[in-house]
């Protein structure tokens, strides 16, 4: 139940924030930058390997993390439907095990599932989603061996407070309401403590009925249909999170973050002809705490600590389980504590080392009969080099990874000692820098998870880690071609995945029974075609465009007398593409996306029987500021699936049809009147931090131009508020 919320964690975020109202009153000045321009020149170089999306710049009214990556090229987005169901992310093909979270430079994981549930996370408390493979820019080397660990890497950055020069308090509220019963308040509140001290406290509260209509499909696409609404998809949220920034000095910071999540959901069944009945119910609990501490130790030495404890809850009950109690009631239970160190030398401006070292352990506990209780012991050491001339970026990596299982009831151990290479080449090859390649190969693995390796039915103990190599040649064109047009951008990206020792499960006796082996190779060719463009039609007027398109062939390469040799893999389509348009004027803000997936197959074997149709997703938004005096008021509203088309995801799991949302948020005080102030580079002497990185091109923009705002490589725009 709801009311379960441990009062512990109540009073531990209730005390973080106002831990420092006893503190002081003197202030961390900083501008809120409201809207991005570039003023001046800047020499930075575009970095295809990063797709970046600032939160703050899209007009629409996402509530969720995976709604924002329907912006990026080259991946796959794994959805159960409704606001409840469960949102995975696979990039390039290669599944969502191999895509690493973090959350303020520090890994997320689920070490039950390997798969983060993206829905977890509210875009309310988030300013940059980027997506990277490979590496991103020189600093990106900067950064926990972990998160060197998979073949791409998804962070989320925290939006951070800022400050007029007398202000004490900001306060935003915003309330988001929309079809099948879907209402979502938001309060965030940030306090200026002291002259180096600033917290931060948030909550948010969502719940949805999730009961949309749909259409029934008895047999094929030509046989009789029902329409029929879903259930047992509700969906009860609630998060809260708070935050410490404490500047020591102009070389020290210190950030400590508080999180907790509790939610309960219906999960609703597959829709498999008369069957839409589902009484199956789910609870997850989770809190960590984290710190991060960084230091710059002398001019050419700086030093990063990382800290966390995170446990997770989660229960499942099956009310018309076949046992003799006709119940299924299964709670288990994951703690991880971690510990990271990082070191960085950079003995000239063009040369950067970094040394890792991450320490974790991870545990899980359950009340099934005969569970293992496993424990996992992981020590990772990276190396990482980086080089930086005009026309020639040169980066490498070695992670070292020891990693060990110990099992309770038979106290056995498994061990994996394993070192992965990485190494990436970019360079210009004309000195106008207009024109950039790059060269990536990278070397990775995941281990089996917890599920996989220790679930009852699933009897293999001794599955091998799952090994990936990437080979990847990315080409970016982007240039200045006057006022009207001041940014055009192309990329292209062509890659080829190989997968060895690929984790898959397959029935036995019965489909009731289940095992886990290593069955095969897969290989994944593939090419991400990305425009990008922005128009100034008028004074107070411009448009952005987007517009990508993936193809990837991902087939079995396994057994050549098999079924499924040279079969496209489950759940990956061959041809996808998004597009976007933003239309900003004086007096509102429209935006229009489109995103399109083909057919894709639900097993291995592609006959008719497993194909799933192809669909196109359809959203339009609008919405418009208004300014007072010590007020800043939005009002949004959007229309989710404009064409209302019926299509699934995942095989008899229907997605939610034509749905609106509005949205009112207030921010106070008015960020626009928070000037009078210059920029500082260090927060702790007043002053607004912002760090535009990458920026392509941005020697030939006119002054006070903008650049898109949309969701694209790292060169288009990154901001970091400190």
């Amino acid at each position: 139940m709801f009311w379960r919320i441990k009062k512990w964690a109540v009073f531990a975020f209730l005390g973080l924030f106002g831990l420092g109202l006893l503190h002081g009153q003197d202030t961390l000045k900083s501008v809120q930058l409201e809207e991005v321009r570039i003023e001046g020149k800047s020499e930075a170089k575009p970095l295809p390997s990063k797709q970046v999306l600032n939160t703050e710049l899209v007009p629409n009214q996402s509530v969720q993390v995976s709604e924002v990556l329907k912006n990026f090229s080259g991946i796959s987005i794994k959805d159960y439907g409704g606001v409840g169901g469960l949102k995975t992310v696979s990039v390039r093909g290669l599944g969502a095990n191999h895509t690493a979270v973090s959350y303020d430079g520090v890994n997320i994981a689920d070490f039950q599932s390997g798969q983060v549930d993206l829905g977890k996370f509210s875009l309310d408390n988030i300013s940059v989603v980027s997506l990277q493979t490979g590496f991103g820019s020189q600093d990106d080397i900067f950064k926990p061996a972990r998160l060197f660990a998979s073949a791409s890497l998804l962070e989320m950055t925290s939006r951070k407070p800022v400050f007029s020069e007398k202000g004490k308090c900001n306060v935003k509220a915003s309330l988001t309401g929309g079809s099948f019963g879907y209402v979502q308040p938001f309060l965030r509140l940030e306090n200026r403590i002291g002259k180096h001290l600033v917290s931060a406290l948030q909550a948010d509260f969502l719940y949805s009925k999730g009961n949309y209509p749909y259409l029934l499909h008895y047999g094929g696409m030509s046989d009789s249909t029902s329409k029929e609404r879903r259930l047992n998809s509700d969906v009860m949220q609630f998060r809260t999170e708070g935050d410490l920034f404490y500047n020591i000095n102009k070389n020290n910071q210190l950030r400590i973050k508080g999180y907790y999540y509790y939610s309960e959901r219906g999960l609703p069944s597959a829709v498999i002809f008369y069957n839409i009945h589902s009484t199956k119910r789910l609870w997850d609990e989770n809190a960590f705490v984290q710190g991060n501490f960084t230091s710059q130790l002398a001019s050419k030495w700086r030093y990063q600590l990382n800290l966390k404890a995170n446990y997770a809850y989660s229960r499942y009950i099956d009310p018309e389980f076949p046992n003799e109690k006709h119940l299924l009631d299964n709670r288990y239970y994951q703690r991880e504590y971690y510990l990271s160190n990082t070191l960085a030398y950079k003995p000239l401006d063009s040369l950067l080392f970094s040394l890792a070292n991450d320490v974790f352990m991870e545990n899980m506990s359950a009340n099934t009969y005969q569970f293992p209780f496993p424990t996992r012991y992981h020590i990772l050491s990276n190396l990482a080099g980086s080089y930086s001339r005009k026309w020639l970026n040169v980066k490498a990596s070695l992670l070292h990874s020891f990693i060990t299982d110990k099992k309770l009831l038979n106290d056995t151990l498994q061990k994996l000692n394993r070192f992965s290479p990485t190494v990436a080449v970019e360079f210009y090859p004309e000195k106008s820098k207009s024109l950039l390649f790059s060269l990536l190969y990278q070397n990775t693995f995941r281990m089996p998870t917890f599920s996989e390796l220790y679930y009852n039915s699933l009897n293999n103990r001794k599955l091998n880690p799952e090994k990936v190599h990437q080979y990847a040649f990315s080409a970016l064109w982007n240039r200045y071609v006057n006022k009207l047009l001041p940014y055009f951008s192309l990329h292209l990206n062509t890659y080829c995945n190989q997968i060895e020792d690929k984790i898959v499960s397959i029935p036995t006796q019965n489909l009731f029974v289940w095992a886990v082996v290593n069955f095969g190779r897969v290989q994944i060719v593939g090419t991400d075609i990305t425009l990008k463009s922005s128009f100034y039609i008028h004074a107070k007027w411009s448009l952005d465009v987007m517009g990508s398109y993936s193809l990837q062939h991902a087939v079995d390469k396994t057994d050549k007398n098999g079924k499924t040799y040279g079969h496209q893999i489950p759940y990956t389509p061959q041809h996808s593409g998004i597009g976007q348009l933003m239309l900003r004027t004086h007096w509102v803000d429209v935006s229009y996306s489109i995103s399109m997936t083909g057919k894709r197959y639900m097993l291995g074997e592609n006959i008719p029987a497993n194909e799933l149709s192809g669909y196109i997703d359809q959203n339009i938004a609008v919405g418009r500021s208004f300014s007072f005096k010590k007020m800043k008021l939005y009002l949004g509203a959007e229309m989710l699936n404009l064409a209302n088309k019926n299509y699934e995801v995942i095989r008899n799991f229907p997605m939610q049809g034509r749905a609106f949302r509005v949205q009112v948020k207030i921010t106070s005080p008015n960020p626009s009147k928070r000037g009078g102030q210059k920029a500082s580079p260090n927060p702790s002497k007043g002053g607004e931090q912002t760090r535009i990185k990458n920026t392509k091109h941005v020697s030939q923009l006119s002054e006070g131009q903008k650049l898109p705002s949309f969701g694209g490589s790292e060169g288009d725009l990154e901001i970091t508020r400190s």
